[in-house]
């Protein structure tokens, strides 16, 4: 016969966890404190990121200011971007060419225009 030293005595059997809860709190708790910081930094530099980016799309939407050999013209009734072209060319130069270029330094997406407008003509 075996005699067993009760101060020594493990059970096989798990005891019931009683702080279930607590520790589920306990776990949450902790894991937000250690990366309160790391989420901060990483909202702050998307935020940053994306105000770069918006900023360098409106300043990329804008023309430049002209060059000094370039002209700004004013857009009057009746003239279209083909009539102004065809003043402003050389007799060597195609006016298809020139419409084109005169449409890549506004930032026009299409030949309409309007009277009024101010277009940056450049040196052909």
């Amino acid at each position: 016969m075996m005699i067993m030293n009760p101060a020594s005595y493990r059970s096989i059997h798990s005891e019931p966890n009683t702080s279930g809860n607590i520790t589920y709190m306990t776990a949450i708790a902790n894991w937000s404190k250690s990366n309160v910081l790391r989420i901060t930094v990483t909202l702050l530099l998307a935020l940053l990121l994306f105000t770069s980016f918006m900023l360098m799309g409106i300043k990329a939407s804008g023309t430049a200011e002209p060059t000094e050999h370039e002209q700004v013209v004013i857009v009057g009734s009746g003239d279209s971007l083909w009539s102004i072209a065809r003043r402003y060319a050389s007799p060597r130069d195609d006016v298809r060419y020139v419409v084109h270029t005169i449409k890549n330094r506004n930032n026009l997406n299409d030949t309409l225009i309007v009277p009024g407008q101010q277009l940056i003509i450049p040196d052909f």
